[in-house]
């Protein structure tokens, strides 16, 4: 019952309809995401409408070697 999503290269997202849990086995689920890596808005970056979220997930994707 495992749904997989493509989202390019060799990547994939997984789904399915049972729970989710950190690596430490607390949950995701009526919690929320745990933010490890904060992300601030400035107004210039509002203006310039970047995507300050998704700039920063490319970062770090890069520096983790998954390009």
């Amino acid at each position: 019952m495992v749904t997989f999503v493509p989202i390019g290269g060799k990547l994939a997202i997984s789904y399915s309809g049972y729970g989710v849990y950190y690596p430490d086995n607390t949950v995701t689920q009526r919690t929320g995401v745990k933010i490890d890596v904060p992300v601030k808005r400035t107004l210039l970056n509002a203006i310039r409408d970047e995507d300050v979220v998704m700039q920063k997930a490319l970062e770090y994707l890069k520096l983790k070697g998954i390009h």
